[in-house]
């Protein structure tokens, strides 16, 4: 589970993520497909592993950052007898940035710019 520090945003229209923001102590969160409506960006700060992702699979070391898409699916592996995968977590949706449904506008109406 991420840590009790964890910073949450929750859509108040919807109850839905906004944005999260959490440390992470090895790879027990990333260890079955991962597949969410938000982006997220992990930076592994320390442990070795494998990502897979699109079909393929990667080594992993640390000082790594991941990028993954709305519903791309994903999942982490940490090394055996390596030191555990450590590291940062962000999660944003879409509508945190207006990105989708606003990239024609100038006139933001979402979460972080509400005007």
């Amino acid at each position: 589970m991420p840590a009790a520090s964890a910073l949450t945003l929750v859509n108040e229209f919807n109850g839905h993520l906004a944005f999260k923001m959490y440390a992470f102590e090895n790879a027990s969160l990333f260890d079955h497909i991962q597949r969410h409506n938000y982006f997220s960006v992990l930076w592994i700060k320390t442990g070795s592993g494998k990502l897979r992702i699109n079909f393929s699979e990667y080594d992993l070391a640390e000082e790594t950052l991941i990028f993954s898409a709305p519903y791309e699916p994903f999942m982490i592996s940490a090394g055996k007898g390596e030191a555990p995968l450590t590291g940062k977590a962000i999660h944003f949706h879409p509508d945190f940035f207006c990105v989708l449904k606003h990239q024609r506008e100038i006139n933001s109406n979402g979460i972080l710019f509400n005007n």
